[in-house]
């Protein structure tokens, strides 16, 4: 006797669900039961970083596991140390200790997620070695980069919609140093509402969110005034800004006038840049912040990252991969580190001079493309 459609249905899924976890577990098979990890002990300077033994994470449903081949270092990784804010948050301005709270506290620095060891970093590249129930459109073996859990360590967990296919002309290492700061140069330029033939200038051009935002405003067809020390002129040119101000051999505020928009970088220099746009321009500020009644006053819209209306994490690197693939878009690595040397990582971060991204390495496969 024929079973009822629906019991039929509901035997394809019930088998369908247990083939996933079989596969699922096969896959794992080669993955080993410990990592290497840094983890933060307490609050305080490099030293809190240590790197210890812990087990691999399982990937639950509509999860991927990561070998992590490049971790970047981002400012959030070591204001979580340090435990200071962003500049506009009442914290101090980059690279600067004033204000900062670096009385260790006792114990393990813990997850809000839970009791588990609080490991820095988020953004990663690497290769997919397991594959938890749900997940369809990734496989073992596929060389993927973008946000997970954890990132500092040589297995992370990553969700299925916050991951893109690496691009096959960066390197690993280039490819870890995306996500968080490049997706954020990538919409700073889509709410400034860069178009072709205006100008956008780009406050802190040499760092990762400036050296992306000069890139896609490029991309978009605009004339970019890139603002950075005179160290960095070389880089810049390389990026194809139309023009550069050092902030080390002049005021930028007496060159520029009456741009179509500002992407300010720099914590502590926002309100400076009011002068360089003009009435019913734009200024978008990834870091810093100006006083509404300033900006009402120059007749300029002033706004911060509007998170609400940002793409997702794959979306945003779907579009950076075109641009990668089209020849308009690179990363510069700035320097490599072994995944034990993560604190030292962070103190050149924190300096504030890096052209493009530093990232911490668990294999000279980073190097690979």
């Amino acid at each position: 006797m024929s079973r009822p459609i629906w019991l039929r249905a509901t035997s394809r899924l019930a088998f369908a669900a247990a083939l996933s976890i079989i596969v699922t577990t096969a896959l794992a098979a080669d993955v080993p039961h410990t990592m290497k990890a840094i983890v933060q002990e307490g609050i305080g300077g490099p030293e809190v970083l240590k790197l210890e033994s812990l087990p691999v994470p399982q990937p639950r449903a509509n999860q991927v596991l990561v070998r992590v081949y490049a971790a970047a270092i981002n400012p959030l990784d070591w204001r979580a140390r340090m435990g200071v804010q962003r500049h506009d948050q009442g914290g101090p301005p980059r690279g600067s200790d004033k204000g900062a709270s670096l009385a260790p506290r006792r114990g393990r620095t813990r997850s809000p997620n839970g009791p588990e060891p609080m490991i820095p970093g988020g953004d990663i590249a690497g290769v997919i070695a397991a594959v938890g129930p749900g997940v369809m459109q990734w496989r073992v073996g596929d060389a993927v980069y973008g946000r997970g859990r954890h990132g500092y360590a040589q297995y992370v967990l990553a969700n299925g919609n916050d991951i893109a296919p690496k691009p096959k002309r960066l390197a690993f290492a280039q490819a870890a140093g995306i996500p968080t700061a490049d997706i954020t140069g990538l919409m700073a330029v889509k709410q400034a509402g860069v178009a072709p033939d205006q100008t956008v200038v780009i406050v802190g051009a040499a760092g990762g969110v400036g050296s992306a935002a000069l890139q896609v405003a490029k991309a978009q067809g605009a004339k970019v005034i890139a603002i950075a020390s005179s160290q960095h002129n070389a880089y810049l040119k390389q990026l194809g800004a139309d023009e550069i101000v050092n902030y080390d051999k002049s005021n930028p505020a007496d060159r520029i006038k009456k741009a179509d928009a500002v992407i300010n970088t720099v914590d502590g220099s926002a309100a400076a840049t009011l002068s360089y746009v003009k009435r019913g321009g734009a200024i978008v500020l990834p870091a810093g912040v100006i006083p509404r009644t300033q900006c009402a006053s120059a007749g300029v819209t002033c706004n911060g990252m509007d998170h609400a209306r940002a793409l997702s994490t794959t979306e945003a690197l779907e579009q950076i991969n075109a641009l990668v693939d089209a020849g308009k878009f690179t990363v510069k690595v700035e320097r490599s580190f072994p995944l034990e040397q993560a604190g030292q990582a962070q103190e050149l971060d924190r300096a504030g001079h890096a052209e493009g991204k530093i990232v911490v390495v668990t294999t000279s496969e980073a190097t690979r493309h």
